[in-house]
């Protein structure tokens, strides 16, 4: 995607797709600066913590957001 407006998007390709709902469904990865607060990092970098955000295996360091991976007993999610 170039562009989005109110009326549709614009791809690289210059081909216009008219639309009046647009949902952005695009990748993400972590800041590279998790890389320097722990080893223990998902495909996306993100950093493992606790359920009290704190990062997994340091005692006064947390963590939240786009770079967090919490884990939970069922699943893992990106909160």
């Amino acid at each position: 995607m170039v562009t989005i407006d109110e009326n549709g998007v614009l791809t690289a390709a210059g081909k216009r797709i008219e639309a009046k709902t647009v949902i952005w469904t695009g990748g993400m990865i972590a800041s590279g600066l998790t890389s320097q607060i722990s080893t223990r990092l998902d495909r996306q970098g993100r950093v493992e913590v606790t359920g009290d955000l704190r990062v997994v295996g340091t005692e006064h360091v947390f963590a939240a957001g786009d770079v967090v991976m919490a884990l939970t007993a069922t699943k893992v999610t990106t909160r």
